[in-house]
This record gives structure tokens, C-alpha cells and sequence, in this order.
């Protein structure tokens, strides 16, 4: 591949790359992204294995990726459904269960607490949590 122009062929898409590139970022969604990546290699690899014309050979070469998309579960709806399960869990609990950060974790639940769908409820060390509301 370090002989194959993938450069000149992102170059010439600029728009469509930084475009698809913005849409992966706002949505935490990289497919779209990948597909664009992937066809211009596709576009490279049909440049780079064209036939000389003096060889006067035919050949057709397709390709087929198919990428299934898994949809990546957010932070906050992790957090919903281990505390819907398990109540009493502590905020580094949470975070331990779902391998992120307990300060990612407490502004989570800021937000999920100010949105209605979750509240801490009894006292501090001996409370649990109750989810109010859907996650989605």
C-alpha cells in the first residue's frame, strides 16, 4: 500500500472527507467515515491494478465490504440500566462496571439526575439509586 497515491484520492474529496469526518465526530459514529475511507481505496486499488494498455489483457476486479455497524450503548444509558439492576452500586462502582472514568461517570449522572431520569434516593451511605425514567 506504500506505493498506492490514497493521498490524491482524499485529496480529491476533500469536501466529502472532512465532511464525513465532522458527521463520525457530532454522532460518536465512525461508520460512515470508514465506508468513505474504504471506497477511496477501493477507487486507488482499480487505478493502481489498470492494465498497461500494451498488454491488452481484460480484467475486472470487485470488491464487496460489508461492514456491520454495532451501535456503541452511551455512557448514560450503561449508567440507567446497571443501576435499574443493581440500586445500591456506588458512583466508582458504576464506573468500574462500564470502564469509564468516575468523574465521566458523576457528570453522566449530573445530567441524567437535572433530565428527571434518575435520582439518589435515602441518605448518603445507606441510600440507592431509582431510575424515573427511560433511557432513550
Amino acid at each position: 500500500m506504500a506505493f498506492l497515491p490514497v493521498e490524491t484520492v482524499i485529496k480529491a474529496r476533500q469536501d466529502e472527507y472532512y465532511r464525513q469526518l465532522s458527521e463520525a465526530d457530532q454522532r460518536s459514529d465512525c461508520t460512515g467515515f470508514i465506508l468513505f475511507l474504504l471506497e477511496a481505496l477501493r477507487d486507488t486499488l482499480t487505478v493502481a491494478i489498470q492494465p498497461s494498455p500494451a498488454l491488452q489483457v481484460e480484467m475486472k476486479v470487485e470488491t464487496r465490504v460489508e461492514i456491520p455497524a454495532e451501535r456503541q450503548v452511551k455512557t448514560p444509558e450503561q449508567i440507567l440500566a446497571l443501576l435499574a439492576t443493581e440500586p445500591t452500586l456506588t458512583l466508582k462502582e458504576v464506573a468500574g462496571r462500564i470502564g469509564k472514568s468516575t468523574s465521566t461517570v458523576e457528570r453522566a449522572v449530573a445530567v441524567l439526575v437535572k433530565a428527571g431520569k434518575l435520582r439518589f434516593v435515602g441518605p448518603r451511605k445507606s441510600g440507592c439509586w431509582e431510575v424515573l425514567g427511560s433511557s432513550t
